[in-house]
Formats: C-alpha cells, sequence, structure tokens
C-alpha cells in the first residue's frame, strides 16, 4: 500500500490509512519518505506515531525538493537531494528519539509530523500476517 499525504502546517497531523484500517494481524513495517517543499530549510524534524507511541527524530538539514526516508524494517534513516542516491543520514538522528514509527494493525493510525510547514509524505507499507 502506498500513500500520499500533504503537509501545510507545522505541526501537521495525519491518518493511515486515510480511510479504514491498516490490514492484518501484526503491525505494518512502513517506509516513510518526506519531500520538503517549501523553500526554506528545515533544520530539525519527527515523525511519530501517536497511536503506538512511536517516533524518529532527525536534525540533517533538508532543503527545497530534498528528501528523508524513514525505513522501519531496516532501522535507517537516508537523505537524497533527488530521490534516486540516497546517504544514511543516522549521524542525525536524535539518539533518545529514534523508535522507528510501525503502524499498528487493524486500526486506522494517527501520525503527526513536526518541523515541516509544506511537504509531501509517502507511505509504502504491507500487510503483515
Amino acid at each position: 500500500t502506498t500513500q500520499s499525504f500533504t503537509i501545510t502546517t507545522n505541526p501537521d497531523t495525519i491518518t493511515v490509512p486515510a480511510s479504514g484500517v491498516v490490514a492484518g494481524n501484526v503491525r505494518a513495517l512502513p517506509v516513510w519518505k518526506i519531500k520538503n517543499t517549501n523553500a526554506s530549510n528545515v533544520t530539525d524534524h519527527t515523525l511519530k506515531n501517536t497511536t503506538t507511541s512511536q517516533s524518529v527524530q532527525n536534525t540533517i538539514t533538508i532543503g527545497q525538493n530534498q528528501f528523508i526516508r524513514h525505513d522501519t524494517e531496516r532501522q535507517i534513516t537516508e537523505f537524497s537531494t533527488d530521490d534516486t542516491t540516497y546517504s544514511t543520514a543516522m549521524a542525525s538522528m536524535d539518539a533518545t528519539d529514534k523508535t522507528f514509527p510501525e503502524l499498528q494493525d487493524g486500526v486506522s493510525n494517527s501520525i503527526t509530523v513536526t518541523g515541516f510547514t509544506d511537504a509531501i509524505v509517502t507511505i509504502t507499507y504491507r500487510a503483515r500476517y
């Protein structure tokens, strides 16, 4: 499943999935990709699943039309200037706030994105059983 959401305020809250519930009976392990669409740089952001109380924070500088990707299954954060070539951004992780957000199965999940005023969040995940 892939879903995209537009972030328009800081912080902003989105619901995953947009309608219904996350399929399966085991937590899903999504890849969270965020594109900064604002002309201002983002220097600190947090992605939090308030349903599971899991969150990840990173302080890498993300310019306009640049990307940050949090891969929950691989437990890695990566940065890209072009959405083609990604490099690790683990050195910019907050040491106390790095529990990669999973998606709780069987419910809709409330996700809060902090640090971006204009962005596109793309979430890709598979139902797990």
